[in-house]
């Protein structure tokens, strides 16, 4: 038993080194995006490489946590810990991904010389300093020395355990209802595509669906002779080849889901939302949506500056 413990130990100190290493290579992957911004270079592919390396961390921090739990059968504080991981990696993932997302913006559009940048700027700074500080705080296990994101102030009220919303779903929440008002749906195409409902500045819940990316891959995998495909918009529903089907079904499938939850939600919750969207594939749907929308590709971005204001004035 006591040798039980110890290798639990060990796998413990491995999982908050991983952590550590995963939150190190986000902020230096946010601060490095947002510099290119600024500098109007193209850094995208080495924005994609660093992006990847923080997925591969992700991955091997969720499968040691699989391990630990299945192999050692963790109680109590240990637990606790080792189900934070899950949810600190792939809150930290995101960072790598929003990171590219932002090079992007100069390989797509060039250097932007007349556009005002300070925003921007000061979000990027905001944002690299909460992470720094959550690290130390994870590190230290000192909840108090964090800068407080789940602090939220009086404007949103949550009927939902704000432990169990990703800060992403929180930042997107301020920075829509600062933004777009009292009244919103809120649909991030992410990992998970995920559905907030606002309804009189009160988070009253939200829907979770499988991401398009996450159930393309795991289609791939289990079906082996269905190959890597885009995701784009196709003229028909039917397609003539295996391509053009799984393209076609992806593409209308999801339009549909999408259509017909915010459909279900205006009916169940009697209400006129606005339509937020964001995330990385959300630019691809967004022409279809049949309810009064906005694109928001930095939302998550704008709330963690927000909430710093607030949590720093």
């Amino acid at each position: 038993m006591i040798k039980m413990k110890r290798l639990l130990d060990v796998g413990i100190k491995k999982l908050e080194e991983s952590i550590l290493e995963m939150g190190s290579l986000a902020s230096e992957s946010v601060e490095f995006s947002i510099n290119s911004y600024l500098q109007g270079e193209d850094s995208s592919k080495d924005a994609l490489k660093k992006s990847k390396a923080i997925n591969s961390l992700n991955d091997d921090i969720n499968e040691l946590a699989f391990e630990l739990i299945a192999r050692y059968q963790p109680v109590a504080s240990d637990l606790r810990f080792i189900k934070s991981c899950f949810e600190i990696a792939y809150t930290l993932s995101r960072f790598g991904r929003y990171a590219y997302d932002i090079t992007l913006i100069t390989h797509e559009f060039g250097k932007l010389k007349n556009c005002d940048k300070s925003a921007v700027e000061k979000a990027g700074k905001h944002t690299v300093k909460m992470i720094n500080a959550s690290l130390t705080a994870f590190k230290k296990r000192d909840a108090k020395a964090n800068i407080n994101i789940h602090n939220i102030p009086k404007k949103i009220k949550f009927k939902y355990a704000k432990s169990q919303l990703g800060a992403d779903r929180i930042a997107n929440s301020f920075s829509g209802v600062n933004k777009y008002g009292s009244n919103l749906i809120i649909i991030d195409f992410g990992t998970a595509t995920t559905f907030d409902v606002i309804k009189n500045n009160i988070y009253i819940g939200g829907t979770i669906a499988p991401g398009i990316l996450v159930s393309h891959e795991s289609l791939i995998k289990k079906a082996s002779k269905l190959n890597k495909i885009s995701i784009k918009k196709t003229s028909s529903v039917v397609g003539k080849n295996t391509e053009q089907s799984m393209r076609a079904g992806f593409y209308w499938g999801y339009v549909n889901l999408i259509n017909g939850i915010i459909k279900k939600i205006i009916k169940e919750k009697q209400y006129k939302p606005k339509i937020i969207l964001t995330g990385g594939l959300a630019q691809i749907y967004k022409k279809e949506i049949k309810f009064n929308s906005y694109y928001e590709p930095n939302l998550t971005l704008e709330g963690l500056y927000l909430i710093g204001l607030q949590n720093h004035d």
